[in-house]
């Protein structure tokens, strides 16, 4: 998971320049992406931080399928994500590539896992993925 590789930055730094960058250039997504990525890297990935990065690049270009992708990740791992914001990134999703079945997998997965669990939506979500694709 992540997209920007910055191997040997130590997290403070890297915090320091990216908010800084994000000071001077606020529509920027590079330095949110970066922000996420350093959140999801390590030993013990921090999910919930890394979207809250991830979902800021989003709002900025909700058309970046690699953001998209990062935020279904990080949703796939988030059993408590805010679904408004869930749903919003996977609407999206799909409406860039509607034959793709795995956000509907994602969320399936995300509402059945949820606390507590949601089957009438979780099966709508692959009972979708299941007309795309019946294999």
């Amino acid at each position: 998971m992540g997209l920007v590789n910055l191997p040997g930055v130590a997290g403070e730094i890297c915090e320091k320049i990216c908010l800084k960058h994000i000071e001077v250039e606020p529509k920027n997504i590079l330095p949110y992406v970066v922000m996420g990525d350093r959140f999801v890297s390590g030993d013990t990935p921090d999910f919930a931080n890394a979207f809250s990065y991830y979902y800021k690049a989003f709002e900025i270009d909700n058309n970046n399928m690699a953001v998209l992708k990062v935020l279904l990740e990080c949703i796939e791992k988030l059993p408590d994500a805010a679904i408004e914001k869930s749903e919003k990134v996977y609407g999206k999703y799909i409406e860039l590539d509607p034959e793709n079945i795995w956000p509907h997998l994602i969320m399936g997965d995300w509402f059945l896992n949820n606390k507590p669990a949601n089957y009438t939506n979780a099966f709508r979500y692959y009972y979708r993925a299941y007309e795309i694709d019946d294999n």
